[in-house]
């Protein structure tokens, strides 16, 4: 191989590495439920509240289910706020995924969890019944 080669060669490799590692590259699991997300979210309408107030509420429920005990209270209010779809949405794009423990377990066992995972984890199935029937009684479609 001749010397002026050489840096040619050296290009094409990292150009063909850079191609295979950030082109091609496939969105995690999270990005693309945080893409559908944004989709349904466009599809469902327009939110009834501010951004901040759905982080609030985000905030909110994690403090009623975080530690040992549940606030069931605080999560059928957050919920009882809630007006259309487009709200559903937005509340469950602003919390994400967020690390659970159940209260008992060292943070070493913490596992990601959705919204939908946190409250599955938290209530029991009259709960979440109770839930389900504030969100249907405001005609949104999702379910916990």
């Amino acid at each position: 191989m001749k010397k002026e080669q050489k840096p040619y060669l050296i290009g094409a490799l990292a150009s063909v590495l850079l191609y295979f590692l950030f082109i091609r590259r496939k969105p995690s699991p999270e990005e693309q439920e945080a893409g559908q997300l944004t989709q349904e979210a466009a599809q469902a309408g327009s939110a009834t509240y501010p951004n901040s107030q759905f982080y609030a509420w985000a905030t909110v429920l994690e403090e009623a289910m975080f530690d040992l005990g549940t606030d069931e209270d605080s999560i059928i209010y957050v919920f009882s706020q809630l007006r259309n779809n487009a709200d559903f949405l937005k509340l469950k794009q602003a919390f994400g995924t967020r690390a659970y423990s159940g209260g008992a377990l060292p943070v070493w066992f913490n596992e990601d969890l959705t919204l939908e995972g946190w409250l599955t984890q938290e209530l029991n199935s009259d709960e979440r019944q109770e839930v389900n029937s504030i969100l249907a009684s405001r005609g949104i479609t999702y379910r916990i």
